[in-house]
């Protein structure tokens, strides 16, 4: 049961995105929807201990956010790339030291998750908020 929850958490936060966000915020969640299906179905492809799936799907969830970072003007969305790039900075570990450090880079890969899922809580939090200031502002301006 504990081992579910953290999933439990990142698909509330990813539906409260979806719920409050916009255009940008509908393909970010599409884009972790589609990571959180991808993950397990890559996860036995590797090269002795490193794991060459994961490693490409996490490239790919980082090129996607960092792109959407630039296109939107979303906060959450630079802070997730970002957590992101960090995940990706552990699949080094592995090449580095590969029997004495593998599980440090699989609790540092949860710990970024972790600050993830509280980016899509800020993120539905950012894109309310937006919509409210743009109401408020247009009902001042009439």
């Amino acid at each position: 049961m504990l081992a579910v929850l953290p999933l439990v958490v990142s698909i509330v936060g990813l539906v409260l995105l979806a719920v409050f966000g916009r255009h940008w915020e509908r393909i970010a969640v599409a884009c972790f929807t589609a990571y959180l299906v991808a993950v397990p179905l890559v996860e036995d492809i590797t090269i002795e201990h490193w794991r060459l799936g994961v490693a490409v799907v996490e490239t790919l969830l980082f090129l996607v956010l960092w792109l959407l970072a630039e296109r939107a003007s979303r906060w959450w969305l630079t802070a997730a790339a970002g957590f992101q790039i960090i995940t990706l900075s552990t699949f080094v570990i592995p090449w580095i030291a590969p029997h004495n450090l593998l599980w440090s880079g699989v609790i540092f890969r949860m710990a970024t998750w972790s600050l993830i899922t509280l980016t899509f809580f800020a993120g539905a939090w950012e894109a309310w908020a937006d919509r409210r200031f743009k109401q408020e502002m247009a009902a001042a301006a009439s």
